[in-house]
């Protein structure tokens, strides 16, 4: 069941000093909190039921006021309704002043979506797109990515495994801390598993209702989000397309690409089933970008019969596909990423994911070669394409 949390416990009144990228679409964006259970799956460090987060932000009316600054949401939404003690778990170990300043930073920080919107029926239903983290990294490491989707008029569900983030915080004020122990593959996919099972559930109460596009769903995710993104669209058929942010194609870190470390008949529905993926490829500095674009697609190409899209970007750290990990890691860590904003990555990650999606989940919108013509626009980064084989 899912469960949606109340925007009138996020009562913070600090004034915004730093905000996500403004939003490229025609929308403005709302966002709403959702607790998904699990009651028939066990979760692997806390027993039943298995519990996570949702975040969705959504295409929404904006709100009729002078102070729209006052309903906009936060980074700290998210560890709501514990704020504080969430905050002082987060930056243990650093100096007090550090300490107190680091609380003040994250506190401040605002994204462009606004809380309890009113959403944007007039175009609905819209395709939905999930989102999966990077391992230690929670569910608004990517938000201005999220963000820029559903102002093109997307519904971005983000979610968050418990373990899986540093930090977690349920509706209760539990709090569940990392690091993910064991198995760091299957929770996620039945995580994606039960969220696409549950779509007609979610669009038929609270504010989602009505807006979601069964029909049409894509799946992206960086680094762990990665491959679970791959894993769970060759095993859910509601998923049309995935997206791999530089990541293990399956997982493990193999001289194969690890798919033979699956079972035997999950690798016979990867290599007989067609769906289009794009797997986003940071390289070594200098490179060029187009040798590195058909290099990766031969090496990975032979395991998809459908559309397989390689998109390399030499220069790219492995960190820098999360674009806003404000909220990412503890103590130093914490501070650390606290400094790190590139906006011009954020916006060339933004273009490539809505030139695919758009050409997978709305043809009628976009033409055969969106995604080659964002990537000519770059000519840092090389493209490498194997059409669907019948």
């Amino acid at each position: 069941m899912f469960w949606q949390m109340n925007t009138d416990l996020f009562n913070t009144h600090e004034p915004i000093l730093l905000q996500t990228l403004p939003i490229p679409g025609p929308h403005s964006v709302g966002v709403c909190h959702f607790l998904a259970t699990d009651t028939f799956r066990k979760h692997q460090q806390e027993g039943f039921p298995r519990r996570f987060m949702v975040t969705a932000f959504y295409p929404c009316r904006a709100p009729e006021t002078a102070d729209n600054d006052a309903l906009r949401a936060r980074f700290v939404d998210i560890l709501e309704p514990v704020l504080n003690e969430a905050l002082l778990f987060l930056t243990e170990g650093l100096a007090p002043s550090t300490r107190q300043e680091l609380i003040g930073e994250v506190v401040s920080i605002g994204l462009r979506a606004y809380r309890s919107a009113t959403p944007l029926r007039s175009s609905a239903p819209y395709p939905a797109l999930i989102y999966y983290p990077a391992g230690g990294c929670n569910r608004f490491g990517n938000v201005d990515i999220c963000e820029g989707l559903a102002s093109q008029g997307y519904i971005v569900l983000a979610m968050d495994g418990p373990h899986d983030a540093d930090l977690v915080v349920f509706p209760d004020g539990q709090l569940s801390k990392g690091p993910l122990s064991g198995d760091y593959i299957s929770p996620g996919v039945g995580d994606v598993g039960f969220l696409v099972r549950n779509f007609d559930l979610i669009g038929q109460q609270g504010t989602l209702a009505g807006m979601i596009d069964t029909g049409r769903v894509g799946i992206f995710g960086h680094s762990r989000g990665g491959y679970i993104a791959n894993i769970s669209a060759f095993l859910y058929d509601e998923i049309a397309a995935a997206v791999s942010i530089d990541s293990f194609l399956w997982g493990y870190m193999t001289k194969g690409t690890g798919l033979e470390r699956h079972p035997a008949a999950f690798q016979k529905r990867v290599v007989s089933t067609a769906k289009p993926i794009l797997r986003l490829c940071g390289r070594p500095v200098g490179s060029d970008p187009q040798q590195e674009a058909q290099f990766c697609l031969k090496r990975d190409g032979a395991e998809f019969m459908g559309d397989f899209t390689v998109v390399a970007l030499p220069g790219w750290q492995h960190g820098e596909f999360t674009t806003t990990p404000w909220l990412c890691g503890r103590g130093t860590a914490l501070l650390e990423n606290l400094q790190k904003r590139d906006t011009d990555k954020a916006s060339v990650l933004l273009d490539i994911l809505t030139a695919f999606f758009d050409q997978q989940l709305r043809a009628e919108r976009g033409k055969d070669d969106a995604l080659d013509a964002c990537i000519r626009r770059q000519p840092s980064l090389g493209l490498a394409h194997q059409p669907a084989r019948t």
